[in-house]
């Protein structure tokens, strides 16, 4: 039998069509020349959280479409971030000697096994993970979305009364925001967007986070946010999800001013928006003048040290978010309070 070194060389010598998405920081699509350079060891996984690739696969058969399966695997990650190569091997090994097994059930009429049950590399998503990931997987097998679709859709034109949003099922909302170029999905949400109650706004935006957002889209997201973080009264966690919403945004700019308005707000020490930043819009940290504003902003949160240590350490981890955090880190002219948090992480100034 010919040898298997990895899953992107299993699933070409299987005949098995696939599509690899990070689970992490987001759900998003992962180009397959990147994932074999990860598997091979020559690329650091691009999105880690928490020292972890957390993958959803989706793959079915060349000739028959159908035949479909879904894997969620998180495989750890060593001090580059690169995919220690021995638990990649021992998950091979675990799979081929399952898939041996159940070739010989099938041929003994016996129960077949489900090995990603059981596997010690398995986990299971969130629910609102688990409905955007549907969502896109219809998506590209050209399959209908879910019948929560046209409620969904109703609700976001109006039709049963904004208040009556606890009937609308979130894989409904999931299958909207993963189809921003169909059935005018895009200028229903930005009719929708000033209208929406808060849970609503929040959930959306829990899938928009997933989507490639088109600019007036974003736009119309900026002026909710921006009219949010300067209420009286702001709801803290519908700003976190309206930043987590810029995540994909096609226009850098409203991305990047998106973040600029939550670090130059009267909230900018709030956790909640800290960490939407951290988790997904790091790459607007890599402007000087944002990193500066973020990582002040982080030194003088309302969790103290201790969360200031463990957002700098998930954020220094990823490929190339180290020189533009460090130089701040390191910057002579940082402030008292920015410098004792330092300290207070790496036991020393520096």
């Amino acid at each position: 039998m010919e040898r298997i070194s990895s899953l992107s060389d299993f699933f070409n010598k299987s005949h098995t069509r696939y599509r690899v998405y990070d689970m992490g920081r987001g759900v998003r699509e992962l180009d397959q020349e990147q994932f074999r350079q990860f598997e091979a060891g020559t690329l650091p996984y691009p999105y880690p959280l928490q020292q972890h690739a957390w993958l959803g696969i989706l793959g079915w058969n060349e000739q028959q479409e159908e035949e479909q399966f879904i894997w969620f695997l998180k495989f750890p990650l060593d001090e580059t971030g690169s995919l220690i190569q021995a638990t990649r091997d021992d998950f091979m090994g675990r799979m081929l000697e399952t898939l041996g097994r159940n070739i010989e059930a099938s041929r003994g009429g016996s129960a077949l096994q489900d090995g990603m049950q059981e596997s010690p590399y398995g986990f299971k998503p969130k629910e609102s993970a688990m409905a955007a990931f549907h969502a896109m997987a219809t998506t590209v097998l050209g399959q209908p979305p879910s019948r929560f679709y046209p409620h969904a859709c109703n609700y976001l034109d109006g039709g049963p009364g904004y208040d009556q949003w606890a009937f609308v099922g979130l894989q409904g909302i999931a299958d909207v925001a993963a189809r921003l170029g169909q059935d005018n999905n895009l200028d229903r949400l930005i009719k929708a967007l000033p209208k929406l109650p808060p849970p609503a706004l929040s959930a959306l935006c829990g899938f928009l986070e997933n989507a490639v957002l088109p600019s007036p889209l974003a736009e119309a997201l900026l002026t909710r946010l921006r009219h949010e973080l300067d209420s009286g009264q702001p709801d803290i966690s519908l700003g976190a999800a309206l930043l987590r919403a810029f995540s994909r945004s096609k226009e850098k700019a409203l991305r990047a001013a998106a973040v600029r308005s939550a670090l130059d707000s009267h909230h900018a020490d709030d956790i909640n928006l800290l960490a939407a930043i951290a988790a997904r819009n790091w790459e607007t940290l890599q402007e000087p003048s944002l990193a500066r504003l973020f990582c002040e902003a982080l030194a003088a949160n309302n969790l103290g040290h201790e969360a200031f240590t463990q957002v700098m350490a998930d954020l220094l981890f990823i490929p190339g978010m180290r020189p533009p955090l460090l130089a701040e880190l390191r910057n002579p002219e940082r402030s008292k309070t920015l410098s004792t948090a330092v300290g207070a992480m790496f036991n020393t100034q520096i």
